[in-house]
C-alpha cells in the first residue's frame, strides 16, 4: 500500500498550455501556523515576492510544507481580507488573487519526519504519510506517487550522523527528476552557505528555496521572503503541474529571490524556539 494514497499528480499531464512564459516566485518551504493571519501572510508574499499589481505576467507560488495533525491547505478560508481564495481544476492548488490583479497559488503539500530525523517535503498532496518511515522508503514512494520531493537544509539537522545520511544520498545523482535538495531562508545572512548543498549540485542536484516560517509570533511576515524564481508558461487550469514539469526539465538550481534572516533575528529566533521546547 502507497504511504501517500491516492496519486494526485498525473506525470502525463505536466505539458504547460500555451500562452507566454510568466516570472513566477515560488516560496519553496511554507508553514502556516495556527496564529498565523492569512491575510498578512498573503500580504506579504505579494510585497517580498514584488508581484505587480494587475499583471499578468508576474505570478507567485506558495508550497505548503505542513506537519503531521495539520491541514490548513483545506481549511483556507474563501475571503481573506481583499483575497478571493479559490478551488482550481487541480485537486492540490488554490488561487489567491485580489479585486486589483494580485495572483497567487497555493500548492498543498506536506514534512515529514523521516526514521533517520530528517525532513522531507513533498509538494502536490495534502494526503498525510506517517512520520517514521526511512528515507529511501519516503522518496521512493514519493516518487511512485508522482510528487516533488525535497530536502531541506535545516539549522542543526545536517549534522553528525543526520548529514553522513544526507552525504550519502547527495553522493549520487538523484533517482528521479523530481528530487531536489533545498536551502532554507531561517539560514542567518553572511553565514558560508552549506557545504552539502554546494556537494549536491556537484553530483547532479538542483537546490531550491524557501522561507521556511517558524511557530512564533509574527512569522506570517516571512511567507514569502525567500524562495526561487522561474520563467515557464503556466497552465491557469493545470498551475502546479506546469510548473512541476518545469522543474523537472530545468537542469541547474534556479535563481533564489528575498533574504536570509539577519544575525539578530536569527539568534532571536533560536532562543525562542528553545524557550518554546522548553516551556511550551
Amino acid at each position: 500500500m502507497s504511504l501517500f494514497g491516492p496519486n494526485l499528480l498525473n506525470n502525463n499531464d505536466l505539458e504547460a498550455a500555451a500562452g507566454g512564459l510568466k516570472r513566477c516566485h515560488i516560496d519553496g518551504h511554507v508553514h502556516i501556523h495556527s496564529a498565523f493571519s492569512v491575510e498578512k501572510a498573503l500580504d506579504n508574499a505579494r510585497s517580498t515576492m514584488g508581484l505587480m499589481r494587475n499583471s499578468h505576467s508576474d505570478l507567485g507560488f506558495l508550497f505548503l510544507t505542513e506537519i503531521s495533525g495539520v491541514n490548513f491547505y483545506d481549511s483556507l478560508p474563501e475571503k481573506a481580507g481583499e483575497w478571493e481564495i479559490t478551488q482550481t481544476q487541480e485537486e492540490m492548488t488554490k488561487l489567491a488573487r485580489t479585486p486589483d490583479g494580485s495572483y497567487i497559488y497555493i500548492v498543498a503539500g506536506r514534512q515529514v519526519v523521516t526514521q533517520e530525523g530528517l525532513e522531507v517535503l513533498l509538494h502536490g498532496t495534502s494526503a498525510a504519510p506517517p512520520d517514521g518511515a526511512p528515507l529511501a522508503e519516503v522518496i521512493s514512494a514519493a516518487v511512485g506517487q508522482g510528487l516533488l520531493v525535497v530536502l531541506p537544509w535545516g539549522f542543526g539537522k545536517w549534522q553528525g550522523a543526520r548529514g553522513e545520511v544526507v552525504r550519502s544520498l547527495i553522493s549520487q545523482p538523484p533517482t528521479d527528476t523530481g528530487v531536489f535538495v533545498a536551502d532554507s531562508g531561517v539560514r542567518m545572512r553572511g553565514a558560508q552557505r552549506p557545504a552539502l548543498l554546494a556537494e549536491a549540485e556537484a553530483h547532479g542536484w538542483r537546490v531550491l528555496a524557501g522561507s521556511d516560517p517558524l511557530p512564533l509570533p509574527n512569522q506570517e511576515r516571512a511567507v514569502g521572503r525567500y524562495g526561487f524564481v522561474a520563467d515557464c508558461a503556466i497552465d491557469p487550469e493545470r498551475p502546479f503541474g506546469s510548473m512541476a514539469g518545469w522543474l523537472r526539465q530545468v537542469e541547474r538550481s534556479p535563481a533564489c529571490f528575498g533574504a536570509l534572516t539577519t544575525p539578530t533575528a536569527f539568534v532571536a529566533a533560536q532562543i525562542r524556539m528553545q524557550l518554546r521546547k522548553r516551556f511550551g
